[in-house]
């Protein structure tokens, strides 16, 4: 719908401002839950997190959250995936983090040799249509760019 498609574009600019803020390494302390290659599929994230926290309560939790990349392309659910993480982080900064996966990446994510209906791009332009979804598709790429592409939890666990 037209009113997602523009939540979506506010939701990245959002996302964009906070991610400038994060190092290209995090470093980061536990309790932490490591989530990783959800590629898509929205069911499996929601699960996780029905078992780990209650969306509404996120900024409250003891815990945070490190999510590994690769949230896009291959599940039915990318756009959705992409959207979900993004709110999360920009809801609690501080709480959520999100590395970039090879996935991440315009190269990848929009080669619909290789992917098929299965690649973010072609989700996108499914969901919005050929014009405006590659306006989604360009603007979640642009914010995927800043994501941090490594995490250090504990000075220890490298991810």
């Amino acid at each position: 719908s037209r009113t997602f498609f523009q939540l979506l574009l506010n939701l990245c600019t959002h996302a964009n401002q906070i991610l400038k803020e994060d190092a290209l390494c995090l470093q980061l302390q536990s309790p932490i839950y490591v989530l990783g290659d959800i590629h898509g599929n929205f069911a499996d994230l929601h699960f996780y997190l029905d078992q780990l926290c209650n969306f509404n309560a996120l900024k409250y939790t003891a815990s945070k959250f490190l999510f590994l990349g690769d949230y896009v392309d291959r599940g039915p659910g990318s756009v959705q995936v992409a959207a979900y993480l993004l709110a999360m982080k920009v809801l609690s900064p501080n709480t959520v983090f999100l590395l970039r996966g090879n996935h991440e990446m315009w190269t990848v994510n929009g080669d619909q040799l290789q992917y098929g209906e299965g690649s973010f791009k072609s989700c996108c332009q499914r969901m919005f249509g050929e014009a405006e979804g590659n306006r989604v598709w360009e603007s979640m790429n642009e914010t995927f760019s800043l994501l941090p592409l490594c995490g250090i939890i504990d000075k220890k666990i490298f991810c």
